[in-house]
């Protein structure tokens, strides 16, 4: 799953697809024009997750 915001946000929640996350972690990746960079992991709770993105930005959320 890929998280993108134009304009950035704060401790904005998504609602991840019970389907295809069904560990209690994620590893996020920022993507950028030179590839992926290991950003580190977050809990998921209740099948939710909040993220703080800067402008431009772009995270892949991947499963444990």
């Amino acid at each position: 799953m890929i998280a993108y915001s134009a304009d950035g946000y704060k401790k904005r929640t998504w609602v991840l697809p019970a389907d295809c996350f069904t560990s209690s972690k994620v590893s996020l990746y920022r993507i950028s024009h030179t590839g992926r960079e290991f950003v580190g992991k977050k809990s998921i709770g209740n099948g939710k997750i909040t993220l703080t993105l800067a402008s431009n930005e772009m995270l892949l959320i991947t499963q444990e």
